[in-house]
């Protein structure tokens, strides 16, 4: 349904393991980005368990490492472009809440192949931040990072463009995959849609979607359970 699911799924991968700090801290935008996060890999790398035997605890490492560092609201704005602001109050909020998942499932989906281990492996050997030239006054920066892919072959390149926010912090505003904007993609086929047959529909289709998801992981939850049951007879 979504063909951008595997752009935000490469920039997941690669934002797991790195920490956006504040610009209080009076780091450069590409220290933020370069930081590791040494709690993420600390729990990473003693965990022997992979996303489909243990989706729960990439959640909990997206939420507490990843979703700080967006703002939906701002990213749901721009997704839906001109239409944003002929949506009603409570379409707003149903949209941005219902994009927000849609990343997150995302994110789980992208990892799905991973264990914590290969992920720790990855984020420590596998990702470069080249050095970023910007004026000191800069609001906005862009911050590439480049990843070696499975199996060999061209690096993946990725593009973070990070916004200064009222706080003063480094926030996410778009990921440019190989100079393709997922925010321009999310905004093309969401118009369409829109213009097809109207934004409540389009939030209708993301929440059915949402669930779909969720439902098919509580069966695959269920199957797994019982097969664990009969192992153990």
């Amino acid at each position: 349904m979504i063909k951008q699911c595997r752009t935000i799924g490469i920039f997941f991968l690669i934002a797991l393991g790195l920490n956006i700090a504040q610009a209080g801290d009076d780091l450069s935008p590409r220290d933020v980005v370069l930081t590791t996060s040494q709690k993420v890999l600390e729990e990473l790398k003693d965990k022997n368990v992979n996303v489909n035997d243990n989706p729960e605890f990439f959640y909990e490492i997206a939420n507490k490492y990843i979703v700080p560092h967006f703002n939906f609201s701002r990213l749901s704005q721009r997704a839906l472009g001109k239409y944003w602001r002929d949506a009603t109050d409570q379409q707003k909020t149903d949209f941005t809440d219902q994009f927000r998942q849609l990343l997150l499932r995302t994110y789980i989906v992208a990892l799905t192949k991973y264990s914590a281990q290969d992920l720790s492996t990855f984020i420590k050997d596998k990702i470069q931040v080249p050095p970023v030239n910007y004026p000191p006054n800069a609001k906005r920066v862009d911050v590439k990072v480049i990843a070696e892919r499975d199996g060999g072959g061209d690096p993946a390149n990725i593009t973070l463009r990070l916004y200064l926010d009222k706080e003063k912090d480094w926030k996410v505003d778009d990921v440019l995959v190989e100079g393709i904007s997922l925010i321009t993609n999310y905004r093309a086929e969401f118009s369409n849609k829109i213009r097809t047959n109207g934004m409540q529909a389009l939030i209708d289709e993301l929440a059915s979607h949402n669930k779909e998801v969720m439902e098919k992981k509580a069966t695959n939850d269920d199957k797994s359970s019982q097969k664990t049951k009969s192992d153990k007879k």
